[in-house]
């Protein structure tokens, strides 16, 4: 499948998360065993802002994401250099002064099979 590429920079101050796929089973006296599930069991999500004119840097993120619908992946590459999939299905916009805007965006690992 031909996924497309967000080209994005995020303002500085973003901010990454990592989560493990971890299942728990407990046994009696307290004992309790962990395990990793799954193959790629680890996820990681990025959260920041862009801040920018309204027309020229603002909207054209919205229309991209808006597009995606929320569960179609897309490539971006990380502050790291890391180009990996991911989805958004929620993002905020905020006028912060006369044409200044603010889009505030959680960008969350795509894994598939």
């Amino acid at each position: 499948m031909n996924y497309e590429t967000l080209n994005l920079t995020l303002d500085m101050g973003l901010k990454s998360s990592s989560e493990m796929s971890v299942k728990s089973v407990s046994f009696g006296d307290g004992y309790k065993q962990l395990y990793s599930f799954g193959i790629n069991n680890k996820s990681l999500n990025w959260s920041g802002t862009k801040t920018g004119d309204y027309l020229t840097i603002i909207k054209p993120i919205e229309d991209f994401l808006e597009n995606t619908k929320g569960v179609t992946p897309f490539f971006w590459v990380d502050p790291k250099g890391q180009k990996k999939l991911y989805t958004c299905n929620q993002w905020s916009t905020n006028q912060n002064k006369g044409n200044l805007w603010q889009i505030a965006i959680t960008l969350e690992q795509f894994i598939s099979v």
